[in-house]
């Protein structure tokens, strides 16, 4: 059963009943005061006409009259006219002195009736303040109330595009995938998650305002399924990070790459672009590096190059006019009779020197090794780190 006991009902609904006489007493305003203030016209959340009135600037503010006598007999006068004050005694709003004359409390009389006078914004702000932490402590003890306060959340949000019913910061993203496949509109996931939708819709009511006494009224049983609904649209097995205005990178459990916009695509090198404008990340991202520098690290582009060179070879040639990659099959084919070194180490045996190892051609046998007879050459350690300049 999920009514709540009858005490606790009528606990709520006492305690629901006091904050709205609270909130929504009437506000009177003095005519005096009324001339000097203003008020803020704006339009709330669903575009409705918002008016806050009560607002008074600074240099509008009504000046403290001063008869030129001493100060302290000022202050006299001034506790003394002032509302909730007599003989310079404070006291607070509601409260006075037991032995006023007649008079008095006639003109108490006359002010209680232009109603109460509105509280200080700061005063507002530390009173919301109580209630937020007095209703989070209510709410942790009430694990169905709780629940049911999540799923309205969530259904607002997921049914109304300008939710504004809900107390509660649960925010429920739901995005379409960033990349579409042909027929992912017709798939049986979609189409089933759409036929849920819809049935949902029908049942639910056309208003915001009707929703948490139609979610009160629920069965445990359905309560779930719609829950179980809401949560479903926020699932995202991907994720997408920007890297800079146009450039997107795309991850999934097992691959990604970078998307790139039109704008971004155009900018390119004719050779360095895909069709598509989808970059995947083993070697086309390099890229989308080399092609845009400012938005990587220089690890990153040192790293671009090098693959750009070793597996985009003839792409990089056409970019930049050199390609290491041909460059090193004219050498192998010029020294195809030559030792070529293809490997070096410290030697152990000869101390300041390198044993370079050596082959014909520069050939590799099965598993890396050599498919000749090899030789090494000692060259000396200074002579090895100059090599290449």
């Amino acid at each position: 059963d999920e009514d709540l006991p009858e005490e606790i009902e009528r606990r709520l609904s006492e305690i629901e009943a006091e904050f709205d006489a609270f909130e929504n007493r009437p506000i009177s305003y003095d005519p005096g005061e009324v001339a000097r203030a203003g008020a803020f016209v704006s339009i709330d959340g669903e575009g409705r006409l918002k008016v806050e009135r009560g607002y008074v600037r600074p240099g509008d503010e009504a000046p403290v009259a001063d008869d030129g006598g001493d100060a302290g007999e000022a202050r006299d006068d001034v506790d003394a006219a002032s509302p909730g004050s007599a003989g310079g005694a404070q006291f607070a709003p509601g409260q006075g002195p037991t032995n006023t004359s007649p008079s008095d409390a006639d003109a108490d009389a006359d002010g209680e009736e232009d109603g109460p006078r509105p509280l200080s914004e700061r005063l507002v702000m530390e009173l919301t303040a109580h209630r937020t932490l007095a209703l989070r402590d209510a709410l942790a003890g009430d694990p169905d109330i709780a629940f049911l306060a999540a799923l309205h959340a969530l259904a607002l949000q997921t049914f109304w595009r300008y939710p504004s019913e809900s107390c509660l910061e649960i925010r429920a993203e739901s995005r379409a995938p960033a990349v579409q496949g042909p027929g992912l509109k017709e798939s049986a996931s979609a189409r089933s998650i759409e036929e849920r939708h819809a049935n949902w819709q029908k049942q639910l009511p056309d208003e915001p305002e009707l929703l948490w006494a139609f979610l009160c009224d629920f069965d445990h049983d359905s309560r779930m399924a719609l829950f179980a609904h809401c949560v479903s649209l926020t699932v995202k097995a991907d994720h997408e990070k920007a890297c800079a205005e146009g450039i997107v990178f795309h991850g999934t459990p097992s691959h990604g790459g970078f998307k790139l916009s039109a704008e971004r695509l155009a900018r390119m090198h004719p050779a360095l672009r895909e069709t598509d404008g989808w970059f995947e990340e083993d070697c086309a991202w390099a890229k989308v590096a080399f092609a845009f520098p400012e938005c990587f690290t220089d690890e990153q582009r040192e790293a671009a190059i090098r693959t750009l060179k070793d597996w985009c070879p003839d792409e990089y040639e056409a970019a930049t006019g050199d390609s290491h990659v041909k460059d090193e099959r004219l050498f192998l084919e010029r020294h195809a009779n030559d030792w070529i070194v293809i490997g070096a180490i410290r030697s152990d045996r000869h101390p300041g020197m390198v044993e370079c190892i050596a082959t014909i051609g520069g050939r590799y046998g099965h598993w890396g090794k050599p498919d000749s007879t090899e030789r090494r050459y000692l060259v000396p350690d200074a002579e090895y780190d100059r090599r290449g300049e």
